[in-house]
């Protein structure tokens, strides 16, 4: 007769150790790669292995791009909602699901035209509200709003589900509904979301004076990343002079108790023309206390929006972005 082997259990969690993927503290990974979803395997090892591996899932892991997968996870956040309040907790105490910090959602350009999709959106955002510090939103929107009218309904609910993320510390959009758009000057990002901290968006027009004042008008906003800018009527902007020499200077009408350190980068193509001016400098930011870099992207064969979509989403789901 064959004997089970015994392997320690010191050994056992070696080895999941080794199956969780590498990467940044932050990271976000799409549950459907094979790493991950060994990790799921292991969550039915035992007690054992279901606290570790299950705290992976949730802290790298709620990566939402269907609306089989919100109406899963909303399903599962209500149901540990209900373990919770009855007290029939049977596993092992871990990250509860209610408390997850970091999401990505991306839905297609089919799913995201539909008030279902932005409904589930709505109460995924609204049960999870003050936990969420980390959010990657990866939506059409920009080709839609080309193409089509977007429903004014969609916009309300998309903004009730961020209104309630009220901890919200990092900001990724790609825009294309006004409430997904940060830089817009109706937008009161101060109000809604009063710890953020780094923000990025995708096609933004430099000109937009929207743009400058909610982010230098925003005490804690510390680090911005423009992908593909754009500027209208003009040739260049002096970032520094929009914000050093007019928003927080008092001469000018501004505000000097805003001013802080604050980086910007601004991420184009190789084969884009400079639009950042950056004639006197010293004059505008005599303190030092605005970074303005450019980044340039290697091309390969695509069109130059998709390298640049592709590169921020990548960027922020792998927690790399804000390392430029």
């Amino acid at each position: 007769m064959t004997r089970n082997l015994y392997v320690p259990f010191e050994i056992v969690l070696q080895i999941l150790e080794t199956s969780i993927p590498p990467g940044e503290p932050n990271r976000v990974i799409d549950i459907a790669t094979p790493e991950v979803q060994q990790l799921v395997t292991w969550t039915r090892v035992c007690r054992a292995t279901y606290e570790p591996a299950t705290r992976f899932l949730r802290q790298h892991c709620v990566h939402l791009d269907s609306i089989p997968r919100l109406q899963k996870f909303l399903r599962c956040l209500n149901y540990s909602k209900t373990l919770k309040a009855g007290g029939h907790e049977s596993l092992p105490k871990t990250i509860p699901l209610f408390a997850v910090s970091s999401i990505y959602l991306g839905l297609s350009l089919e799913e995201i035209q539909s008030i279902r999709a932005s409904a589930l959106v709505r109460d995924v955002f609204l049960e999870l509200g003050g936990s969420v510090r980390r959010l990657i939103i990866d939506l059409p929107f920009r080709r839609i709003a080309m193409q089509h009218s977007i429903d004014a309904h969609i916009d309300q609910v998309f903004s009730r589900g961020l209104q309630a993320l009220i901890n919200l510390e990092e900001f990724v959009t790609l825009g294309g509904l006004p409430s997904l758009e940060f830089w817009r000057s109706e937008l009161n990002v101060s109000q809604i979301w009063p710890k953020l901290r780094k923000v990025a968006g995708f096609s933004i027009n430099l000109s937009d004076e929207g743009l400058w004042y909610n982010v230098a008008r925003h005490r804690n906003i510390a680090h911005l990343v423009i992908t593909r800018p754009y500027l209208l009527r003009v040739q260049k902007w002096n970032i520094k002079q929009s914000i050093g020499s007019e928003l927080w200077n008092p001469e000018f009408g501004g505000d000097s108790t805003y001013a802080r350190p604050l980086k910007i980068v601004i991420v184009n193509h190789e084969f884009s023309s400079p639009i950042i001016d950056t004639e006197g400098g010293n004059i505008h930011d005599p303190a030092g206390l605005l970074d303005v870099s450019p980044i340039e992207i290697p091309m390969h064969a695509k069109r130059v929006d998709y390298v640049c979509r592709e590169w921020l989403i990548k960027a922020a789901k792998e927690d790399t972005l804000w390392g430029y």
